[in-house]
Formats: structure tokens, sequence, C-alpha cells
């Protein structure tokens, strides 16, 4: 047998080496052709510019790498005219520009691309970690972070992962877990026999026996007895065991099957053809940020190590538009103002199971809750003194558990409960609309109600509410003062390591009683309705005293500290007050504010985007022929907001 095992083991050594002299084969060919993963913008057709090379065999320029290159080609001189005439037949080419513009809406931003992975570069014994790295341009301050990677995974790789993970659950398997397996059982049981026969009888009698009461009975410690007949090496060999867990999981797991900082890992079974995958990555604004940059660093590992890294790609720039353009320079004076505005918010709560991110109406009081928030949607809607601006809708998720888990489970939560209610929101419209019905005038032409406008809903999430576990903590009567001050110890000493301070609350004796008594209160959503009287009227007193709240509020604004503008500008009700409303997208309210102002180009164009929201295409048509009318420049502005953008392609509206 040994000649067989030896010739075996000398097989497989040949199969390795073979398998590594292919792949520094293919990895040279790779650099030889200069083969690399790319990115590319998506078009304005929601198409990648990567999917447009298929469509025909024509050469693809890059708009970047091209501009500036020489172009060489062979030609002859023409006796006739004495001029230069070219031999050669051009190919067809289409142009990817690497320049893609996007827009600024509630204070964040939306950069997509597509990463296109050429299927020379896979192999199934390999993994293609690709890191896109995002880069913020503010005034001439750049700010790079790599964002979360995405995994492209040969099949053979994932089994090698999966491997070692099966031979670490073996080892684990082996450590002994019941410790009577400890004790040498039968060699105990014959001490008792012998030595203390009453005890042996008893051993069918489930009565309770103390420590204490054993030795006044028969003058022996029940723990010398059992330590006395424990396997002592095999106790030593357990606890070394216990004590190499974490040694032993990085003997096996050579390379871990990652989750934090993952974006996407995908197990490809057969690189038959390219890979494409879709990233949209959402920032939130800064101020000044007026380009937004995004490159991809791609690395091809087999087993655990590095074998190549590939060229950076060129970087795809984003100009960011923002409402924040749209800003004037308004001197106001302060005023004795007499106000009749109110807003009126409120707070419902739905919640969920662990884990789970569907709407349970069986589940504590949710079918009394979504029974009630739709009662107020049809007296808000139904309201003659309040219109109703939008309604936010935020999930939020107790910490328990990983970051990247809880992000999709209160993002999951927010869109389910938002989906509900739209659908429930459309239906009741819509029925409204049909009971108003139409009429006739003297002349048959018909004549229909004014439609109902569509309230929007804006989507929120937290991954995890520590904010309001610490809140609830502090408020908690079942804690002690001690306890409360380790919990906030922790809190602070975690403070930029969520996921672990989560792991160091799991050792301390409350937390069992956080877990099932305040977690819970943690796993809600949560409504916000904005609203705004209607008819409001505000009467003026003006002095000469120069307003420096408002000038501090326009300055927000131009700062893109929209929340805070806003906070400022909406009890003034003018053209400032629109943008900063359009940019919380309290579209409602902006166009109360509009509705005084004077028509400019500039209302104009805000009113188009505010009309497109309210899927009111033909005013905003008009309302954006007439900016462009007034200010020709609106007519390359609207291919810079996404609401215009629409309406042109849709309705051909610059094709003049």
């Amino acid at each position: 047998m040994c000649p067989l095992v030896g010739g075996s083991l000398f097989l497989l050594c040949v199969v390795v080496l073979l398998q590594g002299c292919a792949g520094q084969r293919k990895i040279q060919q790779i650099k030889a052709e200069g083969v690399n993963v790319d990115i590319f913008p998506v078009l304005s057709n929601n198409e990648s510019a990567a999917s447009a090379e298929e469509v025909e065999p024509i050469k693809v320029v890059d708009s970047l790498k091209s501009a500036g290159d020489p172009f060489i080609m062979n030609a002859v001189l023409d006796d006739a005219t004495g001029e230069m005439i070219p031999t050669e037949e051009l190919e067809a080419a289409v142009v990817i520009s690497r320049i893609y513009q996007v827009a600024e809406r509630n204070g964040k931003v939306e950069l997509p691309f597509e990463i296109l992975v050429p299927k020379r570069v896979m192999d199934t014994e390999w993994q293609l970690r690709l890191d896109p790295i995002l880069t913020l341009d503010c005034k001439g301050v750049r700010d790079t972070t790599t964002l979360e990677s995405v995994y492209v995974t040969g099949d053979s790789y994932r089994k090698r992962q999966l491997l070692g993970y099966q031979q670490y659950e073996k080892f684990l398997a082996s450590i002994i877990t019941d410790s009577s397996r400890l004790i040498y059982k039968h060699q105990l049981e014959q001490f008792i026999r012998r030595n203390i026969p009453s005890l042996y009888e008893l051993r069918n009698d489930s009565t309770y026996v103390s420590d204490a009461e054993f030795v006044s009975r028969y003058d022996v410690n029940a723990k010398e007895a059992v330590e006395h007949y424990t396997k002592s090496w095999l106790v030593k060999s357990n606890n070394k065991k216990i004590e190499n867990k974490e040694k032993m999981f990085r003997k096996f797991v050579k390379t871990p099957i990652g989750e934090q900082g993952i974006r996407l890992d995908t197990v490809v079974l057969n690189p038959a053809g390219d890979y494409m995958c879709r990233y949209v990555q959402t920032i939130d604004t800064k101020k000044d940020l007026k380009y937004a940059y995004i490159t991809l660093q791609s690395s091809i590992y087999d087993r655990e190590r590095e074998i190549y890294r590939m060229p950076r790609t060129d970087s795809i720039e984003y100009p960011i538009s923002s409402l924040s353009h749209f800003v004037k320079d308004i001197t106001r004076y302060k005023m004795k103002t007499v106000w009749r505005h109110q807003e009126a918010n409120t707070t419902y709560d739905i919640k969920f199971s662990l884990g789970k991110v569907n709407v349970n109406p069986e589940l504590a009081d949710n079918a009394s809750e979504i029974a009630l928030i739709e009662s107020n949607l049809r007296s808000l809607l139904q309201n003659e003194e309040f219109d109703l601006d939008s309604i936010i809708v935020n999930a939020s998720c107790s910490p328990e558990g990983r970051m990247s888990v809880n992000k999709r489970i209160s993002r999951g939560r927010s869109r389910n409960v938002t989906r509900l209610f739209e659908k429930f929101m459309k239906e009741y419209i819509d029925s409204v609309e049909m009971e108003k019905g139409f009429a006739v005038d003297e002349f048959g032409n018909v004549i229909r109600e004014e439609k109902v406008s569509r309230v929007p809903f804006i989507s929120t999430y937290t991954p995890e509410d520590w904010e309001g576990l610490d809140k609830l903590v502090a408020a908690d009567v079942n804690m002690d003062d001690s306890e409360k001050e380790t919990y906030f110890r922790i809190a602070e000493k975690y403070a930029s390591n969520i996921d672990s301070r989560e792991w160091a609350m799991r050792r301390e004796e409350w937390y069992p009683y956080l877990k099932e008594n305040l977690y819970p209160k943690l796993r809600v959503v949560r409504f916000n309705f904005n609203l705004h009287r209607k008819g409001m009227v505000e009467e003026f007193v003006q002095t000469e005293e120069v307003d420096t709240t408002y000038s501090r509020g326009v300055q927000l604004l131009r700062d893109r500290d929209f929340e805070g503008a806003l906070n400022i500008l909406k009890d003034y009700n003018d053209y400032n007050s629109a943008v900063a409303y359009m940019a919380m997208d309290r579209n409602l309210s902006a166009l109360n504010c509009l509705e005084n102002e004077e028509e400019t180009s500039e209302v104009c164009y805000l009113k188009a985007i505010l009309m497109s929201r309210f899927s009111r295409d033909e005013e905003a048509c008009q309302y954006y022929k007439r900016a462009c009318e007034l200010e020709p420049m609106y007519v390359f502005r609207g291919n810079l907001d996404p609401e215009i953008t629409v309406l042109i392609q849709k309705y051909g509206l610059n094709k003049q």
C-alpha cells in the first residue's frame, strides 16, 4: 500500500504544479494583452456604456483616453488636386463619455456605474476582488474612500473555502461539551456502591442533596470524589482545544467568506462569458461638493494570496447639480409678524418580529395601528384645513447582530411599509377621483374635476437605533445605577465600533434583560406626516433692521444643509423657502411659496420640476418651455435635473 499511497501523493503534487503553471501562464497572457476589469457610467436610458458595446461590432473609443492622441493613416497624392487622399477605410466608432451628470435630491446623490469583468480574467480557481474607490472634490479638498467590495469567486475557489469551514466544524465537534464524558463513571459508581451503600441506594432517587449535607452523611466531599475519578488527561486535552479555537480557525479557513465590507460575492460556476454588475453608491452631500469620481482597483487571488493586481481603471467623473444653484441673494428686514401658519406632526409604530421585514398585521397591535393610519390618511386627504405634503417612513432595528444585516432588514421594512401605504393611498385617491366623475358644458365639452395630488412617500431607515437604546436604558427603572454605569462605559469605549459594542454587552449579566425587554421597542417603523394649513396668511409689519436669521438660512441653503435651512426659511414663505422645501421633497409647500412669486425664468423652471414630481406632465412641459423662452440657458440646464430630463426624452422638448 505504501507505493500506492506514495504514487497517489506524487500524482497529486504533479496536478497541483500543473495547475499552478497554467495559472501563471494565464496571468502572463492577461498582463501581455492588457486585459483588465473596467467600469462604465449608466446611460440616460438606464443602459450602461458597457452593454452598448455589444450591440454592434464597432470600435469603442474612450473620450478621455483618445482626446489628445494623434491618429496616423495611409494616404496617396491626387495628381489632379495635389491633395493627400486617405486610402484606409475607417472603423465605425462610438465614443463613451466618462462624465455622467448626477443630481442631488434630499441631501443625497446616487452614483450609478457598471463593472465589466472580461471572461479572460476569470478562472474557476481564482477570486477577483474589485474595490471601487470614491473621491469627493469640495473646492479643491479631495476626500478618498474605498467603497464596499465586489467579489467574483470561482467555483473551485469557493469549494476550497467551504472545505476549510467543514474541517473547522469537524474540529469543533471534537470538543467535549458533555461533562459526564470526562469522568470514569463506572469506577465512580463502584466506589459509591462499596463505600457508601446508603447513597448508592438513592441512585434512582431524584431528591436533591447539598454538598454540605453529603459531607455530614458520608464524611467525604462529593467534589473530591468526582475529581478523583475525572479523566484529567482528557480534561487537559479538551481545554487546550477550547483555547485553540481561534488558532484552528485560521489554520483551516485560509480565506474566510467575508460579509463585512462586501457589496456582492458572486460564485461563477463556469466563466463562459463576461460578467457584469450594476453598482449604485448613495452619498450624503457636503458643503461645496462639485464633483465625485469613482475608479476601480482589482486584484486576482489564488487561494489565500494575491497573484496579480490589475492597473487601476480610469475614473468616471460625476459633476453634481444641486437645487442650491437656484438660491437668490435676498436682503430681508425684520418684521413684526402675526402667524397663522401651523405644522402638525404625529408618529405611529408598526412592530416586526426579530429578523423579519414583512408587515404582519397579526403581530402585537399592528392591525389596529394599520387601521388607524389608514383612517387618519383618509381624514387628512379630506381635511379642508390642512394639506398633506409628504409622508416620511423610518424603519429601525435593534442592535442585535451585524450592522450589514440590520441595514438590509431596516431598509426592507421601510420599503415594505412604504409600498403597503402607497398602494392604499393610490386606491383611495383613485376611488375619490372616480366619485368626482365629470360634467358636460352647454357645448358638449367634458369638464373633469381637478385631480387629487399624489402625496409622496419618503422611505428612510436606521440600521441600529443606538440612540433610542441609550434613552431607554437611561429611563429604565429595573436596571440599577451600577448596571447603567457599565452600559454607558461600554458605549463610550466602543463608540466607533458598534459591532464590538454589541459583543461586549453580551458578556454582561443584564444583557438578557435588554434583549427581551428593550430591544423589541427598537424594532419599529415610525411615520411622520408633514402638513401645512390651507389658505395660510401672514400679516407683517416691516422694520429697518436686517433680518440676520434669514441670511443665515440662505447661507445654510448654499452650504446644502437643507434641513437646517428649512428650519429657518419655512417661516418666510418666499422663493428661497421654496428651494429649501423642494430640496427636502416638501413639494406642496414649495408650490405654495412659488405661487406668490413673480413669473421669472427661475420660478417657471422650479414649477416645471414640481409639476413633474406631481406627474402633471402637461403643466410641467408648459412651465419648462416658458422658462426656456425667458432664459435660453435652461435648454441646457434641463439635462441636469432628472425630473426635466424625463420630460425632454418623453416629449422631445429640445428637438427644435
